[in-house]
């Protein structure tokens, strides 16, 4: 395939040239079956005289096809400018006046151009979580649901056992990058990480873990560079 540009979606097709049928020479004729093979130079000619010639084989008229694909910058520029988000703080703790990692991700949403259109803090009951997110993706309310705690191995961190069930599609690469980009500050404790994403109905879903450095690492290495263009990916 000629082209640049990664892979995705719709592709296009031009025709870059044609050549017509030539007639072959006399000297592109089988030789004679009384010449001598070891007397003969022509016989250690190329017996395919188009080959390498950059022809189409044959010597038929023949068009060249490129295959232009349409590359992630393509996709880009068709994804929408805004996601409406639900930010939800899963914590037994935290309230909306001390939750900082609960801010962050409203004002790191706000600052990229990204509607708020719900915050909650809620306890690391399995029960409350996903009850609130189906209800967030069965009204259409938001295009995202973001989380932040409970995503630990602790007894109470629970948020991946409410999410997992509510999941119709996993994007497994996001727990795995940012347990990839989190080994790179904290070390081998990064795989003790559960965070994950996937899709419930046309809603995008993101957990990843309470601490203000863990969203800060999620928003700005995963979430903000691709978000509009996983929107754009999982409603067409």
């Amino acid at each position: 395939m000629v082209g640049g540009g990664r892979h995705h979606g719709g592709a296009g097709h031009r025709v870059v040239g044609a050549r017509s049928a030539e007639p072959e020479s006399e000297s592109e004729a089988d030789p004679e079956p009384d010449s001598d093979p070891e007397s003969d130079p022509e016989s250690e000619a190329d017996p395919d005289p188009e080959r390498g010639s950059g022809r189409p084989a044959g010597g038929a008229a023949a068009a060249v096809l490129i295959h232009c694909p349409m590359g992630v910058d393509d996709h880009r520029q068709l994804s929408p400018a805004q996601v409406r988000c639900f930010v939800v703080t899963v914590s037994d703790s935290r309230t909306p006046e001390d939750d900082e990692s609960g801010a962050l991700l409203r004002e790191r949403l706000s600052a990229a151009g990204h509607p708020l259109v719900g915050y909650q803090v809620l306890p690391d009951e399995p029960a409350l979580v996903a009850a609130l997110v189906r209800r967030v993706c069965d009204a259409g309310e938001a295009d995202a649901v973001l989380l932040n705690g409970g995503t630990g191995l602790s007894h109470r961190d629970r948020t991946y056992e409410a999410l997992s069930s509510l999941l119709e599609k996993k994007l497994d690469g996001f727990g795995e990058l940012f347990r990839v980009l989190s080994y790179a500050e904290i070390g081998a404790a990064a795989m003790l990480s559960r965070a994950l994403a996937g899709s419930c109905r046309e809603t995008l879903i993101f957990a990843m873990p309470g601490s203000p450095a863990a969203v800060r690492l999620a928003l700005e290495k995963l979430i903000l560079p691709e978000l509009a263009h996983a929107l754009r990916e999982l409603r067409r």
